[in-house]
């Protein structure tokens, strides 16, 4: 590449491989760091700390919500990533209502109806190395 370029570099020592280390936890908050925001007083619901969503186990990696492809209201996708190379079985859970929930392939088709539990969670394996996708309707 022709040009400037600009590197950072982080050395994280941990005791263990990669994943006793949790490196790459460690990696997603030296890429993205937590940004706080300031705002005046609002009207709303909710109390001081709420999050919209809960993954566990930590080792299940966020990677997408966003809209599904065919733009269904009420629906959106989250997608998931297991670092690992070990199957990982956990829960997300909302803050609100869930009415179902699709295991969906990358290209958003249906591979099976999951089961909700508590009205706002269900749970997830996922294969080591493997990115999964739900199609969740509220």
């Amino acid at each position: 590449m022709l040009g400037e370029s600009v590197y950072r570099l982080a050395l994280y020592p941990h005791a263990g491989d990669w994943q006793q280390g949790k490196v790459y936890r460690e990696s997603f908050l030296f890429n993205y760091p937590l940004r706080l925001v300031q705002t005046g007083k609002l009207q709303g619901e909710l109390g001081a700390e709420a999050g919209i969503m809960k993954i566990t186990p930590e080792e299940l990696i966020f990677s997408a919500l966003k809209v599904p492809e065919s733009e269904e209201a009420d629906a959106f996708v989250l997608r998931l990533f297991n670092p690992t190379t070990t199957v990982l079985e956990g829960k997300v859970v909302f803050l609100k209502k869930i009415t179902s929930v699709e295991r969906i392939t990358l290209e958003e088709m249906t591979e099976e109806t999951l089961a909700i539990e508590n009205f706002n969670s269900f749970g997830v394996r996922v294969k080591g190395k493997e990115i999964v996708g739900y199609k969740v309707r509220y």
